[in-house]
């Protein structure tokens, strides 16, 4: 049995309730979870965040009494990594420690190792935090996910491990998606990262289309910064490195140790588990001289006639959903990540859509129009649970 952790689970429990057992613990529950899951149990707070005491407190209940054999852990773990620690002395983690993780979600580490491998990115400040740079930067931190850390530079905020600020890029937003082995680095390919103004947040992840082309130009670069951060990082597993393109140069963003959203895009391309792929990296992984990886950059699916998105749906006011409309989403075949909570404050996400075409245009169009369905199911439901 495989224990999935993180703020949404769906995603990990759907690419590999096929192969093996699995027990979920996360913040919602989606309704989707039913009936892949051996069990699943809540480590939220109200405030749809992780909480750190019941996280540990769960962990050791199902530990002892289920015997799983490992754990993964997707999002929700920004600024606290500490449990991660704590969690791997009770199981093995198929994921980076703390320690690794912390150098590449530290600002000054993390930017300190771009210059001294030569890889482009943004222009960044990690001191003087007290001292508002000129317009046209963006105040973030590494402690968050999904945009929710980003600001304009007149936002104030303590001077936190993970905040920094940096000059703000309007390029194309993109993300590799690969996969770390004992002897290769497989790049499953190139997706463009949708975001929007909103809430306040110049930049709240949305989803994600992909696969995306991108020039030999292009590729050959990142296949070479994807090389020097394996090896200066020291990954493992499944990982997404987010980057802007501005013409042909490419600055580097982020990179996040751990399956991303990109998994649900690649595995409907492929028609195979990459979470499976992530856990036989990590059982079969031994310490070996890093140079040694080859590449194999799988072309074909980024060159794919079949391009996917998603999107994901926040709540544009305070609402809550009837049991009608949640069995009205489960009905959408584009619908996914459908709650089983009924409570959702203004810029909470209610759930998810995906859907396929043969075009990037299309697929947006497809994305917006779902999009809407669904936000005229919630706005309908919510008007008539105040009439009633």
């Amino acid at each position: 049995m495989i224990l999935v952790v993180g703020l949404s689970t769906r995603m990990l429990v759907q690419s590999i309730y096929k192969s093996r057992e699995v027990f979920a613990l996360d913040v919602f529950g989606d309704r989707d979870l039913q009936g892949k899951v051996h069990g699943w149990e809540n480590i939220g707070n109200v405030n749809h965040k992780i909480d750190e005491q019941k996280f540990l407190e769960v962990f050791n209940k199902v530990v002892n009494e289920f015997s799983p054999s490992a754990w993964i852990h997707t999002s929700g773990f920004e600024g606290k990594y500490n449990l991660i620690t704590k969690a791997e002395k009770l199981l093995t983690h198929y994921g980076l420690s703390e320690d690794t993780i912390q150098k590449i979600r530290s600002p000054a580490s993390f930017f300190r190792a771009l210059r001294k491998l030569n890889i482009n990115h943004p222009e960044t400040i990690v001191d003087k935090l007290n001292v508002l740079p000129s317009s046209g930067w963006l105040r973030k931190n590494f402690d968050t996910a999904g945009g929710l850390g980003i600001f304009k530079n007149n936002v104030t905020e303590s001077g936190a491990n993970g905040v920094y600020f940096q000059k703000e890029i309007k390029g194309k937003p993109l993300s590799v998606f690969f996969l770390v082995e004992q002897e290769n680095i497989v790049i499953f390919g190139f997706c463009e990262n949708l975001y929007v103004e909103k809430f306040d947040l110049p930049y709240l992840y949305q989803g994600l289309v992909g696969p995306v082309r991108l020039s030999d130009e292009v590729i050959n670069k990142i296949i070479i910064i994807v090389k020097k951060i394996v090896n200066e990082f020291h990954l493992i597993g499944l990982c997404g490195l987010d980057f802007i393109l501005l013409d042909e140069d490419v600055f580097v963003i982020e990179l996040n140790p751990r399956p991303t959203g990109a998994i649900e895009i690649f595995e409907n391309l492929l028609n195979k588990s990459l979470l499976n792929m992530h856990c036989n990296a990590f059982i079969n992984y031994k310490k070996k001289k890093l140079f040694q990886k080859k590449i194999n950059f799988l072309g074909k699916i980024s060159f794919s006639h079949k391009v996917i998105g998603t999107k994901i749906i926040n709540a544009d006011r305070n609402v809550l959903l009837s049991l009608d409309c949640l069995h009205k989403l489960e009905s959408l075949s584009y619908c996914r990540d459908i709650p089983n909570i009924k409570n959702f404050k203004i810029g909470d996400p209610v759930c998810s859509v995906m859907v396929e075409s043969s075009n990037i245009t299309q697929v947006k169009s497809l994305l917006s129009n779902a999009d809407s369905k669904v936000s005229d199911l919630i706005t309908y439901n919510n008007r008539h649970l105040k009439l009633r």
